[in-house]
């Protein structure tokens, strides 16, 4: 299986965490709030203008009887401080969406997917591959690597594990 992950964040200036403090060991906004403290532009990810796409593809011995799919991850909450190379945000994976027609042409996938497949694939997703109700919640870190202009290596925590991987990025900032 191979994922591709494609962020597009449309920013909106702030100063304060979408939620409460955590303990200072594991607060994903510390750098983020040190940024501010310097005097760095640190950015607010505006939850109503912004969308995570994930690409599914299909593979293995039994890649022709399925398809490719077009997960999309609306409402996330979080910051970004881009003079820094860093961001953290996250979404609840209750709230993500399977193959719906626009994202799936925004990801250069083919053809309407049938309600029932799509129904199927969702709860199949939440269920026994992501057990969204055990884990509510994606959490993401960014990181810019040294010298990697468009590229953040991401930290995506799921199932209370960490794993890190480089992924190409945008980052779109507009005036609040």
């Amino acid at each position: 299986m191979k994922i591709l992950l494609a962020s597009l964040l449309l920013l909106a200036a702030c100063t304060a965490p979408v939620a409460p403090p955590l303990p200072a060991a594991a607060d994903p906004f510390a750098a983020c709030r040190e940024g501010a403290a310097a005097g760095a532009p640190v950015y607010r990810i505006d939850p109503t203008e912004s969308m995570i796409t994930v690409v599914v593809r299909s593979g293995g011995p039994f890649a022709r009887m399925g398809h490719d799919h077009a997960i999309a991850a609306r409402n996330i909450s979080g910051y970004a401080a881009p003079a820094q190379g860093f961001a953290a945000f996250g979404f609840r994976r209750d709230e993500m969406t399977v193959d719906e027609p626009a994202v799936r042409a925004l990801a250069g996938l083919p053809g309407i997917v049938p309600a029932d497949a799509i129904a199927g694939t969702r709860a199949n997703m939440l269920g026994r591959v992501l057990e969204a109700d055990r884990y509510p919640l994606v959490q993401l870190r960014a990181r810019q690597p040294a010298g990697a202009a468009g590229v953040m290596r991401l930290a995506v925590t799921l199932h209370g594990v960490t794993r890190s991987v480089d992924v190409p990025t945008s980052l779109d900032v507009k005036p609040a």
